[in-house]
């Protein structure tokens, strides 16, 4: 699912029907009202899935280094690290590590391989979007998206709802598996 269909969802969920025109290339009465609450859905976007991404659902990568000089700027990560998660050798051998202002400092040198959570890149209309396809789903995104929206525009009663149906769909998503125990029964 692409960005661009996950907002026409979230703009027919809001009852925008100039955004969901606009985004499906028919003619549209107000194009300066429907290109900016468009514009607007789409910063909503990238808060959420912002927000997913370093709070709730983490994003893992994995990328590998040539280190000659026992250290790996975070300035040559293809992606903005959040959390190093592992640093590995060539033979899969976890090794220490210590995390300086720009770099990470190794006792090794060679190839190296970093497993890290990332802060997800602004992505244009047509790309995947991040969370749909994933864990979260495309309607509990729309919720996020929903709640920013709406909390941007100041629709504070509308925000509530939205944020409520996006926290209960998380809480849901995102729950480890045994992590609600019913307590035991008691025979009396």
């Amino acid at each position: 699912m692409t960005i661009k269909e996950v907002l026409t969802l979230a703009a027919n969920m809001l009852g925008e029907d100039e955004v969901v025109k606009l985004n499906e290339d028919k003619a549209v009465e107000n194009v300066d009202y429907a290109t900016q609450t468009l514009n607007l859905l789409k910063e909503c976007y990238d808060v959420v899935t912002d927000e997913l991404a370093t709070e709730y659902c983490p994003v893992l990568a994995s990328e590998d280094f040539n280190v000659s000089n026992k250290k790996i700027l975070f300035s040559n990560f293809t992606k903005q690290p959040v959390k190093i998660i592992c640093v590995k050798d060539e033979f899969n051998n976890k090794l220490a590590y210590k995390l300086i202002n720009d770099y990470i400092q190794i006792n090794s040198n060679g190839k190296i391989t970093v497993e890290y959570h990332y802060r997800p890149a602004v992505c244009n209309f047509n790309d995947n979007a991040l969370f749909a396809n994933y864990v979260i789903g495309p309607y509990v995104l729309c919720y996020g998206i929903l709640a920013e929206f709406c909390l941007q525009k100041g629709r504070l009663g509308e925000c509530a709802t939205w944020q409520d149906k996006y926290m209960k769909g998380i809480r849901g998503k995102t729950a480890k598996k045994g992590s609600y125990v019913m307590p035991a029964r008691r025979w009396y």
